[in-house]
């Protein structure tokens, strides 16, 4: 039977927790969760924030991609913890006219 996996979503952490964690770590982390989801069939994988925490800071921080898994798993790193934020922002970029199925 064939796997019909196809994208898999880790949400977890503060945005604060996330500052602190460092991008050596972040690769090794987003390559073996890749990795998991490339081996159960899967090709993409989103990771999330669930909130901002309780720190002040005003850094930001990016959104990124790799490809891991032997380039069988594209990751999305976004720290955006708000959903209505991040959706507001997609549909911001589609461009006026285009049709949406």
């Amino acid at each position: 039977m064939a796997s019909s996996l196809a994208h898999v979503m880790i949400v977890g952490g503060t945005r604060s927790e996330w500052r602190r964690l460092e991008l050596d770590r972040w690769r090794a982390r987003t390559a073996e969760w890749g990795t998991v989801v490339a081996d159960a069939g899967g090709g993409w994988l989103t990771v999330r924030a669930y909130e901002e925490g309780d720190d002040e800071s005003t850094e930001a921080l990016e959104r990124w991609h790799a490809t891991v898994g032997d380039g069988r798993c594209a990751v999305i790193v976004d720290p955006i913890a708000d959903g209505r934020q991040r959706f507001a922002e997609a549909m911001s970029q589609i461009p006026a006219g285009r049709r949406i199925d």
